[in-house]
C-alpha cells in the first residue's frame, strides 16, 4: 500500500484528477474536455497545444523534476489542453468542430435550426442533415481508433445514417400533423429524429470495431493484450446509451421551458426578436449542460473481466482479471 501511495505521488497525472468511479468526478472530467476555451488555449490558459505537448513530454521523461519545474496547475492544465484537442488511439488532432469542446459551439447552430423548423419537412431534412453530419464526424473523430476503418465503409456509414436520421424526421413530422394539437407535438420531432439516428448514426460509423474489436489492455503496465469483438459490444452499447440521453435536455427540456414561458409572456411567440434569442439561450443552456452529464454515465475507459471476452485472449490471463478498453465518446 505504501508503495502505490508513493507512486502516485511521484505520478500524479498516471491518475485521473477525478474519482472516475463516481458520477460527479466524471461529469468533473468531462467538463474539463468539452470546456470550450480549450478551442482556444492560448488565448484563455496561455496554454497552446504545442506547449502542452512540450510540457508533458518533460513530465513523461522526468515526472519529478518537471514537478519541481513546473506547479501541479501548469501540469494538469497541460493535460486538459492535450486531451481535449489529441486522440488518444492516434495522437492526432481532431479538426475542432468535431471536437468535444466543439460539439456545443459548432452544434448549436444546427440545434436552434431542428428547434426552429417544426413540423417543415423541407425544413427538418435540411436540419437533420447537418445534424447527423456533425454527428458522424464527431462519430469518427472520437472513435476507438485501434479498429481501421476504410474510406468507403466510412462513406457507406455516413450515407446509411444520414438517410435514415431524414427518413425518421419526414415520417414524424407526418405522422404528428394528423393529431389535434399537432403544434405542440411537433416541437418534439427533432428529438425522436435525433435519437433514433443517433443509434444507428454510432453503429454504422464504428461498426468496424463490431467486426474487428478494440484493443483491451492492462490497467496498470496499459500493455494491449489484444482485440475483443466483446469489448466493442459494451463499448458502442455505452455509447449509444450516452447520445441517446444527450438530446433529451435540449429537445426536450428546451421546447418545454418555451412553451411555459409563451403561456405566461405571449410576446416571446408572437416576436422572433425576443423568442428566438430566448430559444437559443435555453438551448444552449441545455447543450452545455447535458453533454457532460450524457457522457459521465461512463467511464472513458470502459473496464470488462477476461472471463467474459475472447478465449485467445483469456486463456493468457489468470481467472476474472480485470482488463480496460477505450469506450470512445
Amino acid at each position: 500500500m505504501a508503495s502505490a501511495s508513493t507512486d502516485t505521488v511521484k505520478d500524479p497525472l498516471a491518475q485521473e484528477r477525478y474519482d472516475q468511479s463516481t458520477f460527479i468526478g466524471r461529469v468533473r472530467k468531462f467538463s474539463e474536455i468539452m470546456d470550450p476555451r480549450t478551442l482556444l488555449p492560448g488565448l484563455f490558459f496561455s496554454m497552446p497545444i504545442d506547449k502542452a505537448s512540450t510540457i508533458l513530454s518533460e513530465y513523461n521523461q522526468n515526472p519529478l523534476a518537471a514537478q519541481q519545474k513546473y506547479d501541479m496547475e501548469t501540469l494538469w492544465t497541460a493535460k486538459k489542453v492535450y486531451q481535449s484537442q489529441i486522440h488518444p488511439d492516434t495522437g492526432e488532432s481532431i479538426p475542432p468542430p468535431f471536437r468535444m469542446a466543439g460539439f456545443a459551439p459548432f452544434g448549436m447552430p444546427i440545434v436552434v435550426g431542428m428547434l426552429v423548423a417544426g413540423s417543415s419537412p423541407a425544413q427538418n431534412l435540411f436540419w437533420q442533415w447537418m445534424n447527423q453530419t456533425h454527428n458522424a464526424c464527431v462519430n469518427y473523430c472520437n472513435r476507438n481508433a485501434t479498429a481501421k476503418t476504410t474510406e468507403s465503409d466510412m462513406l457507406l456509414s455516413y450515407g446509411a445514417a444520414v438517410t435514415a436520421a431524414m427518413s425518421i424526421s419526414v415520417g414524424a413530422s407526418k405522422v404528428v400533423a394528423s393529431f389535434k394539437g399537432a403544434t405542440i407535438i411537433s416541437r418534439f420531432v427533432p428529438f425522436m429524429a435525433v435519437a433514433s439516428a443517433n443509434i444507428l448514426n454510432i453503429g454504422m460509423m464504428r461498426r468496424a470495431e463490431l467486426s474487428q474489436g478494440i484493443s483491451v489492455y492492462d490497467p496498470v503496465s496499459r500493455q494491449p493484450l489484444g482485440s475483443s469483438v466483446v469489448a466493442a459490444k459494451k463499448a458502442l452499447m455505452e455509447t449509444t446509451i450516452s447520445r441517446v440521453v444527450l438530446p433529451i435536455p435540449i429537445l426536450v427540456f428546451t421546447p418545454m421551458i418555451m412553451l411555459k414561458a409563451e403561456k405566461h409572456f405571449p410576446a416571446i411567440k408572437t416576436s422572433p426578436r425576443i423568442g428566438l434569442p430566448l430559444q437559443l439561450a435555453v438551448a444552449t443552456s441545455m447543450f452545455l449542460m447535458g453533454l457532460p452529464i450524457s457522457l459521465a454515465l461512463f467511464e472513458q475507459e470502459g473496464t470488462i473481466y477476461s472471463d467474459s471476452i475472447e478465449d485467445q485472449i483469456s486463456k493468457k490471463l489468470p481467472r476474472n482479471t480485470l482488463l480496460k478498453y477505450n469506450k470512445g465518446l
